[in-house]
């Protein structure tokens, strides 16, 4: 599993994650921060295993809340209130899921040039 997104609150973090531009987190309650409102900014989706992670800042129990969302799908909002309402903060909150595959760069530079020369053998023989 991987960071999919989430900010830290308490250190002054903005979205991070791959899915970081497709989303945002509000958060209600004022100074102690109870609530959230995760919604979808862009054409993101997700799917598989999801879990929301939301950690309390002042120590209080339970120090974490983690929500099964495997069935979101990514499309509507996430609402949340009432978190910590004796005292405690949201401090962190972050989604977890699949870690993402993507071929890197080079891979595929290399995977590009093999392609080129195997047309390229082929070119020859059939030539020749």
């Amino acid at each position: 599993m991987q960071p999919l997104m989430g900010p830290d609150l308490h250190h002054g973090g903005e979205e991070e994650g791959p899915w970081a531009d497709d989303y945002s987190t509000t958060y209600s309650g004022g100074e102690d921060l109870t609530g959230l409102w995760i919604e979808n900014d862009g054409n993101g989706s997700m799917s598989g295993a999801l879990w929301l992670v939301v950690k309390d800042g002042r120590a209080h129990d339970p120090a974490w809340y983690i929500f099964d969302i495997s069935g979101w799908g990514g499309v509507m909002g996430i609402h949340i209130d009432g978190l910590y309402a004796f005292g405690g903060s949201i401090s962190n909150v972050q989604i977890f899921g699949p870690e993402s595959s993507v071929p890197e760069p080079g891979t595929l530079l290399l995977f590009g040039i093999g392609l080129l020369g195997i047309g390229a053998c082929r070119r020859m023989k059939a030539a020749a």
